[in-house]
């Protein structure tokens, strides 16, 4: 239930929170903060699960999280869920309503957390006074649907243990950001079943991949609060870079390299047209290293498929990592390191038993 206007005991007010959100995007001068910090506010307290704004509502408010985490979320008729956004201490979910004020999504506490709501009217009183914050809003919510298209890829194309270490890793960052992280660590309280709605996962995989990951000593997830033992290699197994959240400048090396496209810019009367085509090794270096790096995560669930806990799962393993071994052995081409790699890892392949298991099955 709702409840309006209760103690909320050393947060800052709704318009401060507010003030050091948007400054994370851009330069805020001491006018504006002061504008920002004196806007009208109620503070509310939501249980979990309790929503904000529901699909099709209309939004006459601006939120801040003051404490806990919120998400955004659809639902289909069978009422599963996808978590599309988390939102931590100090985020501004929903900016985009000033503009579209009827919510084409859910908002709601994914756990017990206290809100400020500012009336969109006295938000836009303000924006007239100042361009800037207007300006900075507007990149906010630009912001929001870069993490977006991020959170598509990752879930699409990664495999279970880079999701967990991309979403790991990005929640760490903007924690920082907020200010309540310390060191490596964070809170998230995070369920399991959380995970599997942001990933699309499975809970069961979201557990054995919890299990590889803490095996691994690469994170400790437990009691609410999220630690990073050992940054560089869990970025490097989700692959992540931290400049699509815009947090100021990046340094050049977060940002990622990339393959030389095929087709160079090109003055309009100089144009040749060259048709598309996959890409060769040489055009995507990394491309072998991916997929040799997904290969060998894959291998390392295979101790489930023995033991039993995702037997049912050990034909859709086999048939993934076969793909993945031909893929291998054509990027591999004559480079003799490649050749040498794969010829490791498909003797891998056959030393857990995948192959064996499933002709005596096919028999």
């Amino acid at each position: 239930m709702l409840m309006r206007n209760q103690s909320a005991s050393g947060l800052p007010s709704v318009g401060e929170c507010l003030s050091g959100h948007l400054a994370l995007f851009g330069n805020l001068g001491m006018a504006e903060r002061n504008a920002l910090s004196t806007l009208p506010g109620s503070t509310i307290r939501l249980a979990a699960n309790e929503e904000i704004t529901q699909l099709g509502a209309h939004a006459s408010s601006i939120v801040v999280v003051l404490d806990g985490v919120l998400q955004r979320f659809n639902d289909d008729v069978r009422g599963n869920r996808q978590i599309c956004g988390l939102y931590l201490r100090g985020d501004a979910p929903g900016l985009e309503t000033l503009q579209m004020p009827i919510a084409d999504q859910g908002l709601s506490a994914l756990v017990p957390s206290i809100v400020g709501l500012i009336p969109q009217r006295k938000v836009v009183e303000l924006l007239a006074q100042f361009p800037n914050l207007q300006a900075l809003m507007w990149r906010e919510t630009l912001v929001q649907t870069s993490m977006l298209r991020v959170w598509l890829l990752r879930n699409s194309i990664k495999n279970a243990a880079g999701q967990l270490a991309h979403l790991f890793c990005e929640l760490l960052v903007r924690a920082k950001a907020a200010g309540i992280a310390q060191g490596d660590s964070c809170p998230l309280p995070l369920s399991q079943r959380h995970l599997a709605e942001v990933t699309g996962m499975s809970v069961v995989h979201v557990n054995r991949t919890l299990m590889v990951l803490r095996a691994e000593n690469l994170i400790e997830f437990a009691n609410g609060v999220l630690t990073v033992h050992r940054w560089d290699e869990l970025a490097s197994i989700g692959e992540f870079t931290p400049g699509y959240l815009h947090l100021g400048e990046q340094p050049a090396d977060a940002v990622p390299t990339r393959p030389t496209p095929v087709l160079h810019s090109r003055s309009d009367d100089n144009f040749e047209f060259i048709p598309s085509r996959a890409p060769t090794a040489a055009e995507e270096p990394d491309a072998f290293r991916r997929k040799a790096a997904d290969f060998k995560q894959m291998l390392k669930t295979w101790s489930f498929v023995s033991s039993g806990i995702m037997r049912g799962e050990a034909d859709d393993l086999f048939e993934k990592l076969t793909r993945l071994a031909n893929d291998l052995q054509e990027l591999a081409g004559d480079a003799p390191e490649r050749k040498a790699t794969v010829e490791t890892l498909t003797a891998l392949f056959h030393r857990v038993q995948l192959v064996p298991d499933r002709s005596k099955s096919q028999a």
